[in-house]
């Protein structure tokens, strides 16, 4: 039995990931917020009130083989200047046994382009493949998300499928693109070119 694991602080060259705390709010808020970040995600465009609710629950998070449900999430931090600009987490809600988990992201528009998502990407699933017991991870995300599942390519993530009209999502069939990695192959990939 292993212990459970709650939200690490990473530093890259440029950000530093570590746990979101309640001086987040407005950062996190701020994007959070903007209809054109939450098209992709599970949930609409988020009030200040339901953005404090994400807040508490990532401060709650916690990697724990025992549970159910296991999450665990950071923010992204700008190092040069201290600004808050994006969020990961890293989920599963499978059997422990299958040591499966499932990587997920969110960031301002104003710091798409600049290389900052995949720099975080990348440190997340190094972390998660050197810390916790998994096989695999895997990203899911909608066909039209361009910018999202080249990130993942990017990263040397394999697309092992395109599910076509497989949810009902935001009012329309959605065609979604299933990535996935194992723990072998992502240490052995070269580091990724940003």
């Amino acid at each position: 039995m292993s212990a459970p694991v709650g939200p690490p602080t990473l530093e890259t060259d440029r950000l530093l990931l570590r746990p979101v705390r309640d001086d987040d709010l407005e950062a996190l808020h701020s994007y959070l917020s903007l209809p054109e970040v939450c098209r992709w995600v599970p949930f609409e465009a988020q009030s200040l009130e339901e953005v404090q609710v994400k807040v508490a629950r990532k401060k709650a998070d916690v990697w724990d083989v025992e549970a159910d449900h296991r999450g665990v999430s950071v923010g992204v931090v700008r190092r040069e200047d201290g600004a808050f600009i994006g969020d990961l987490v890293l989920f599963s809600e499978t059997d422990p046994i299958h040591q499966q988990g499932e990587v997920g992201y969110s960031f301002h528009p104003d710091v798409t382009g600049h290389g900052y998502a995949t720099e975080a990407v990348e440190a997340w699933l190094t972390w998660a493949f050197d810390r916790l017991p998994l096989h695999r991870v895997s990203a899911r995300v909608d066909t039209k998300n361009e910018a999202s599942w080249r990130l993942l390519e990017r990263l040397g993530l394999r697309r092992e499928a395109h599910l076509v009209g497989n949810e009902w999502f935001k009012g329309r069939w959605g065609d979604e693109y299933d990535y996935g990695v194992l723990a072998t192959e992502w240490r052995e990939r070269p580091l990724s070119r940003r």
